[in-house]
């Protein structure tokens, strides 16, 4: 059993073993890694209101063990466009949250009213509200498991193009604009700070926000609008301007690019398109623009020309973060009741910084008795770790009444959602520094020191 104990931040010791790290053996894409939370190609799911289709325990867990951890969800509130949604459906959401949980999965989740592009009718401004109003409770009872949450409802698919209440997008009024600025501020209320919403195109969140300059450095992570408004690009790859997803991209995709080290992008693709849909488009775009994750079921096309061209592996291990441990400082020995100070320093290999909040902590396993220590987390934030090198310092004080002898070392990279900081299927691990020993804790190994 762990026991909680303080956390004190602290130089290093003098005394250390430096253990310097081996790359992954495992070809990009593999392994453990590929399995980290909150990133790579997702699996499709929707279901409708008028014909429900629940989470099925088995499929995700058949996802998860192919290496997928998100899983893309669309609601479709079609029986709920002129009133409030039943509780029924209400239940049978929030059940669908607590099956991801227990299989350990997440989702990039989306509402909307049609799928049906000769039916266009959303719910109007007032209804919608409503409808935001009854899923508030369950988005801040679930929040741990979305990963991100893409602004859909309004439009065919949720994409704000074909729509009945929200304007003709070549002719959007001032009224028009206003009713779309609404559902955002809706939607920045119903779904807790510590996650943020994905509108289709960096137009809307200019125009919205009346904004043209890109978030800062300074502004990152903050609950502002600003902050907490990604983009999601459903026709990456698809023309010159992803299929209207650009209305000026000489000026749109600079700012897309600053935006994305901070807020997550993330998308399908919808269209064949030689040769810009090839491995080298792809993997510059994709690079540049810091993208998390992209659906792994369509366009079959386009997700097959990766694979015979030898970049879709590269595209999975690479999309979000791919942290690799490079060494770690651990203690020779501590004494009983003293100081244990551990340095580490990672590189991040992928192509961007974990979307949502997370931290470290400390692990001592007593290797014969099996008692372990966790320190409270260090004052680190993952969202900061950016493509390149990186260190954390961890230090924790052993109990009086720790037990003597060996113990393992072990870096924890919870999720920073409390109800899931105790699922280790919810934990970063690293590929070369996995506990070969015990992998299912998904907890990374730095050494072992001797307590005496």
């Amino acid at each position: 059993m762990f026991h909680k104990i303080c956390f004190l931040c602290c130089v290093l010791s003098l005394i250390c073993n430096l253990l310097v790290l081996s790359e992954p053996t495992t070809a990009p894409g593999a392994g453990l890694g590929r399995g980290n939370p909150e990133r790579g190609f997702y699996k499709y799911s929707a279901t409708l209101a008028s014909a429900w289709t629940p989470f099925k325990p088995q499929q995700l867990q058949e996802w998860i063990d192919d290496g997928y951890t998100l899983v893309f969800r669309y609601v479709v509130l079609d029986t709920f466009v002129y009133s409030d949604i039943s509780s029924d459906i209400l239940q049978k959401i929030s059940k669908d949250f607590d099956t991801l949980r227990d299989v350990g999965m997440k989702t990039v989740l989306r509402f909307c009213y049609t799928f049906d592009e000769n039916n266009h009718e959303d719910a109007k401004p007032a209804q919608l509200a409503s409808h935001l109003q009854q899923l508030t409770p369950i988005l801040q009872e679930h929040v741990g498991v979305i990963a991100v949450m893409q602004a859909g409802f309004i439009g065919v698919w949720g994409e704000w193009y074909f729509t009945a209440n929200y304007g003709d997008e070549d002719h959007l009024t001032d009224k028009d604009w206003y009713n779309r600025g609404q559902v955002v501020n809706e939607l920045l209320q119903a779904l807790p700070a510590s996650r943020q919403i994905q509108l289709r195109t960096p137009y809307y969140k200019r125009n919205i926000l009346d904004r043209s300059s890109p978030i800062t450095e300074d502004e990152a992570f903050q609950d502002t609008p600003v902050a907490r408004i990604g983009q999601h690009n459903d026709c990456f790859l698809a023309s010159d301007n992803d299929i209207g997803t650009y209305k000026n991209k000489s000026e749109e995709y600079p700012y897309v690019e600053q935006e994305t080290l901070y807020l997550s992008i993330g998308g399908e693709t919808c269209k064949y398109n030689p040769t810009r849909s090839y491995c080298p488009t792809a993997l510059k775009e994709m690079s540049e623009l810091h993208y998390r994750f992209l659906n792994g079921d369509n366009l079959f096309a386009v997700l097959s020309s990766w694979k015979i061209q030898g970049c879709y592996d590269t595209i999975w291990s690479s999309m979000g973060y791919r942290l690799v441990g490079k060494s770690a400082q651990v203690p020779d020995q501590v004494l009983v009741g003293g100081e244990v100070n551990v340095g580490v320093q990672v590189t991040n290999q992928g192509w961007a910084a974990p979307i949502n909040y997370r931290s470290g902590q400390l692990v001592l396993h007593h290797v014969s008795s099996g008692v372990g220590y966790i320190s409270e987390p260090a004052n680190v934030d993952l969202r900061n770790w950016q493509p390149g090198d990186h260190s954390v310092q961890l230090s924790m004080t052993l109990p009086d009444d720790a037990p003597i002898g060996q113990y393992k070392v072990l870096l924890s990279l919870p999720d920073g959602d409390t109800r899931l900081q105790d699922n280790a299927a919810f934990n970063i691990v690293m590929e070369n520094m996995v506990d070969s020993q015990d992998p299912g804790s998904r907890l990374n190994l730095l050494g072992f020191l001797t307590a005496v």
